[in-house]
């Protein structure tokens, strides 16, 4: 990716990503990688979070099971 056109902004200031600094330009690609592994964290929060409920529902659907069948 160029960082010709790339832009950031701080504190309500656009910068040209061109512009910046070695140092800065890395500071960039860093937080790109830290914003990156957020959403990729996100993603494995919602896989976990959609397991956990399936444990749940399975609970759910046995121990109602086992009522039922203790009524009988």
């Amino acid at each position: 990716m160029s960082n010709e056109n790339q832009t950031i902004t701080i504190d309500g200031i656009e910068h040209s990503v061109a512009d910046l600094s070695d140092g800065q330009k890395a500071i960039v690609v860093s937080i790109n990688e830290a914003d990156r592994e957020i959403e990729h964290c996100k993603h494995l929060i919602a896989i976990c979070q959609t397991a956990r409920q399936a444990y749940i529902n399975d609970l759910g659907n046995q121990l109602n099971k086992d009522v039922g069948e203790e009524e009988d």
